[in-house]
């Protein structure tokens, strides 16, 4: 049973059931004025682990979601471990003798995502601010690790294309910070204005 509490705790995680959405959605009702447009109950979606937050921000960089999930879905199609009938996200160890050619995208982010694994692979017990040292790894890229990674509650990605088109196709103006610790459910429910 020792084994199955971690496994737990990261599900609970990953679904973010311990948040206290009510006091997140009063917050943001008060502090912003998407009023009519917030979703009530919107959580905070995690990811397995950091590895998988960063490849995912690495394969999402200037292209569409839907682009974006092709390359994660041919990623783990070609190298995701296969068990029991199920094929797990990669391991930065799977990566690190590929040159990804099955990912059609520029040449530059396939060595961005190389590097990350190299230096996941060689440095495990890593914070996402660490990553910054690699080329191709920006401030968006460690953020957008610390909130799916870390379901870290506080990230506010203002500078995400998608966050400033959902604001200027609505004609809304926000101050992130009047719903400080929850600027990540403040960046879904604007990306959920899309």
């Amino acid at each position: 049973i020792n084994y199955l509490m971690p496994v737990v705790r990261n599900i609970r995680r990953i679904l973010d059931l311990d948040a206290p959405i009510q006091n997140i959605d009063n917050q943001l009702q008060k502090s912003t004025k998407l009023n009519d447009k917030l979703c009530s109950g919107l959580r905070l979606p995690g990811t397995w682990n950091l590895f998988e937050a960063g490849v995912r921000a690495i394969l999402g960089q200037q292209i569409s979601v839907v682009g974006a999930l092709k390359l994660v879905a041919t990623l783990v199609h070609h190298y995701g471990e296969r068990k029991e009938g199920l094929t797990l996200f990669p391991v930065p160890e799977s990566l690190l003798n590929s040159d990804l050619t099955e990912l059609k995208m520029p040449a530059s982010r396939r060595t961005t995502l190389l590097n990350l694994a190299k230096f996941m692979a060689e440095n495990p017990q890593n914070s996402p601010d660490d990553w910054l040292q690699l080329k191709g790894v920006g401030p968006w890229t460690v953020d957008y690790a610390k909130m799916r990674g870390l379901s870290d509650p506080n990230i506010w990605l203002g500078g995400d294309l998608g966050v400033k088109n959902a604001l200027k196709q609505q004609q809304i103006t926000l101050n992130p910070e009047n719903v400080s610790p929850w600027q990540s459910y403040l960046t879904f429910q604007v990306w959920n204005l899309l």
